[in-house]
């Protein structure tokens, strides 16, 4: 039962540590509107929110990023806070 048991465990351990598939997709596989700010650093569209402003997440192929909702601002660049994106009216 403990050869069982140590068995198991080596092989849910080797299963984790290879890591297939995430993010692992290429740059070529994200959605129109996908916008490479910088060499391999790519801001993916996840589409409108619920005000109509396009959300986009950050992506490097073969990478892990940070999960965290983006907006464009009026100069280009992205941001994290919604009050700077291009898509607030004035009136907001």
């Amino acid at each position: 039962m403990k050869y069982l048991m140590v068995l198991l465990s080596t092989v849910m351990l080797a299963a984790c540590a290879r890591g297939d598939g995430f993010p692992r997709a290429a740059s070529a596989d994200w959605p129109a509107g996908t916008i490479e700010t910088s060499a391999g650093v790519y801001q993916v569209p996840l589409g409108p929110d619920k005000d109509g402003c396009m959300r986009y997440q950050t992506k490097v192929p073969g990478a892990m990023t940070a999960q965290v909702v983006k907006y464009r601002t009026k100069g280009g660049s992205f941001t994290m806070n919604k009050m700077e994106a291009d898509c607030l009216s004035s009136g907001d």
